[in-house]
């Protein structure tokens, strides 16, 4: 992999079919041909993305705790957690589409988040660009 660049980061998502909350920040990005890395702060947590041959993996530290993990159709165990208070809960990944270019990646998830409470259907859409680059065609 390169160097962690400086990048933009746009990320989109939807629960249930319902509201979508849009959430920009920069952020730093290493790319290679298969594989990206981007690290990003939300409020004072830090947040990492690693997109690998096809599985996706988010971890979040900080007051809010989490570890999720997608692989296009497999059920994964995960870890949601405020202060000191944790749960488990399982992603059951849909679908991964993923574009790793030279100067950007654009990712699109669709999974169901297994919760205690009940389950959720969630969208991601997740675009990042370093900085200073042109858009690629």
């Amino acid at each position: 992999m390169n160097a962690m660049r400086p990048c933009h980061l746009q990320i989109s998502t939807r629960a249930d079919g319902e509201e979508e909350s849009l959430f920009s920040a920069e952020a730093e990005m290493e790319l290679a041909p298969q594989s990206a890395l981007l690290r990003y702060r939300q409020g004072e947590d830090v947040v990492l993305l690693r997109i690998r041959e096809g599985e996706v993996s988010l971890e979040r530290e900080g007051d809010y705790r989490l570890r999720l993990s997608f692989s296009e159709g497999r059920a994964l165990p995960g870890i949601l957690g405020i202060a000191s208070a944790e749960g488990r809960v399982e992603t059951f990944t849909r679908r991964i589409g993923c574009s790793i270019g030279k100067n950007s990646v654009l990712l699109a998830l669709r999974y169901t988040l297994r919760l205690e409470g009940g389950d959720r259907e969630m969208r991601i859409r997740l675009s990042a660009r370093n900085k200073g680059e042109p858009e690629e065609k």
